[in-house]
């Protein structure tokens, strides 16, 4: 039996980064210092990840105030829009505002200065790390679409930024995060990126295999709140949400998460860390990494 743990998504941010974050805000710290604490940082996060076992992570979004900027300041026929409410948490994201088709706009691996938020680059990865985004389909429904287009459109354009990203950093693999269940959605619109890469895909409630009609390359997991035996025939691994970030209360890494008879298998968190204090974030991460040796 093989057991990986995946560390993904916004990562709490250190005091030390908090105090520079707030230094830049007031201009008393320049961007090229601001982009290289940031640098500098996820560094530390790398070591740390592998330090405790942890199977894979994603970069850890130090330098992005939520999860949909990155595509949103990278692409053209997009704007950020006003402050919203992020589902029924106490954080707040700048709601994406669709005008016209997206296309990438940028020069994404370099320096370069944004609107509201620290400088390029997207990413800045380590050897093995992997890159983490939203869902096309809830980049879309978490955003105000003000053109003439359809979803099934407006998840082609973001289908081919994400293969163009994958191209340009070349990561270990894709996490992709979905917001919302899927209902009757059908996801088949993501084969050619499983095609391209391997994808974790983070769902949302329950699912059924009407969603994945149409698919033909395997996930490489599908991380799910329940675990039909259908996921078999979509992903390589099963995925199980064993760390819970909207509590402070630190799991037993002997407890029974019920993978034991699943032949591969990889655990993670029901959300990304930055819900949490970075001090008890951290010990969780060392949780996950015990369970997954």
């Amino acid at each position: 039996m093989v057991v990986k743990s995946l560390v993904y998504g916004i990562y709490p941010r250190s005091e030390r980064l908090r105090k520079a974050y707030n230094r830049w805000e007031r201009g008393l710290v320049g961007n090229e210092e601001i982009r290289r604490t940031i640098s500098e940082e996820k560094d530390r996060f790398y070591e740390y990840v592998k330090s405790v076992g942890i199977s894979e992570f994603t970069d850890p979004l130090f330098n992005w105030h939520d999860i949909f900027r990155p595509i949103a300041l990278s692409v053209s026929g997009v704007t950020l829009g006003p402050l919203k409410r992020y589902l029924e948490t106490n954080t707040f994201y700048r709601e994406p505002e669709i005008s016209g088709h997206i296309t990438l706009q940028r020069k994404l691996d370099t320096f370069d200065l944004l609107e509201e938020n620290p400088p390029l680059p997207l990413f800045a990865l380590a050897k093995g790390s992997s890159i983490f985004l939203p869902t096309p389909s809830s980049f879309y429904k978490m955003s105000s679409v003000k053109a003439n287009i359809g979803a099934e459109e407006l998840y082609k354009d973001l289908v081919n930024v994400y293969s163009d990203i994958i191209d340009i950093f070349k990561p270990r693999s894709l996490v992709l995060y979905e917001v919302f269940p899927y209902n009757g959605d059908n996801l088949s619109y993501l084969e050619s990126l499983n095609q391209k890469i391997s994808v974790h895909l983070l769902t949302k409630g329950k699912i059924s295999e009407k969603n994945f009609n149409g698919i033909k390359h395997k996930f490489e997991s599908i991380i799910s709140d329940d675990h039909p035996e259908f996921l078999k025939n979509y992903a390589k691994y099963y995925g199980f949400k064993i760390i819970d970030v909207n509590k402070t209360k630190v799991e037993d890494p002997n407890a029974d998460y019920g993978i034991e008879n699943y032949e591969d298998a990889i655990v993670t968190s029901n959300d990304y860390f930055d819900f949490l204090p970075r001090e008890i974030a951290d010990i969780k991460v060392e949780v996950l990494g015990k369970v997954g040796e």
